[in-house]
């Protein structure tokens, strides 16, 4: 179980489709160094896999729907399975390690066992509505970004009014549901000018959801703090 560059196969429910370590032993381990650069931000994404993040050194701000969370040098983060969140992991090997991970995660899963069982016996299971939402409404945004999108749109997508959509979003993502919308295109945009170099700005900015390469241009500006042709030829130089 080397450790893996972090990256992340997603489809548009932001659900993890690539598998975790080998049928024989379901676990993997991850290495991820990140600034504050925009490009650099991990997005949305949940798996079925509990995780385990581990930071080395510096600080990371982590993302769930309930909260956000700064962790600096040596905190460690367990994140349940199901769950939308942003995350990078460390871990390391040593001889024999099937033995020592699978020893810690049986103490780490059964401290959390004896820590929650009362809740876990005194609630109904099931998951938390908003949860089901907010995944069928960024499923819609991640399908339909390119089109003319509306808050209405986004909100019968999980049979909700525009203000309990609004509500939903602050509460789980702390964003608007057009902010996130206008932030995907716009790392969507980020992604297609390195991916397809023989597309014209104007082609990628109509292709984002934009209704204009020069609102294209002052967006990409705000998150990435230069202008598209910059970003692509700045890529480009470092190759």
């Amino acid at each position: 179980m080397g450790l893996q560059t972090c990256g992340l196969n997603l489809n548009n429910a932001q659900k993890v489709l690539y598998p975790h370590g080998t049928p024989g032993f379901p676990c993997a381990a991850y290495e991820g160094f990140y600034t504050d650069r925009p490009e650099q931000t991990i997005p949305w994404h949940w798996h079925e896999e509990l995780e385990i993040a581990y930071v080395k050194s510096g600080s990371i701000k982590f993302q769930i729907p309930s909260g956000s969370f700064l962790l600096t040098q040596g905190d460690c983060m367990i994140i349940n399975s199901n769950i939308l969140h942003t995350a990078s992991a460390l871990a390391c090997d040593a001889p024999g390690f099937e033995f020592t991970v699978r020893t810690a995660l049986s103490q780490i899963c059964y401290f959390l066992y004896e820590q929650l069982q009362p809740k876990i016996n005194s609630k109904e299971t099931g998951e938390n509505p908003d949860k089901l939402r907010i995944r069928t409404m960024l499923e819609y945004i991640h399908e339909h970004f390119s089109e003319p999108v509306a808050l209405s749109d986004i909100a019968k997508t999980a049979d909700i009014g525009e203000r309990e959509c609004l509500r939903c979003f602050k509460r789980n993502i702390q964003l608007s549901p057009m902010q996130y919308l206008l932030k995907y295109r716009v790392m969507k945009g980020a992604k297609l000018l390195l991916r397809e170099p023989e597309k014209s700005v104007s082609q990628i900015a109509l292709r984002c959801g934009f209704d204009s390469p020069s609102h294209f241009s002052k967006m990409f500006r705000r998150f990435y703090d230069c202008s598209p042709k910059e970003h692509r030829n700045t890529a480009n130089t470092c190759v």
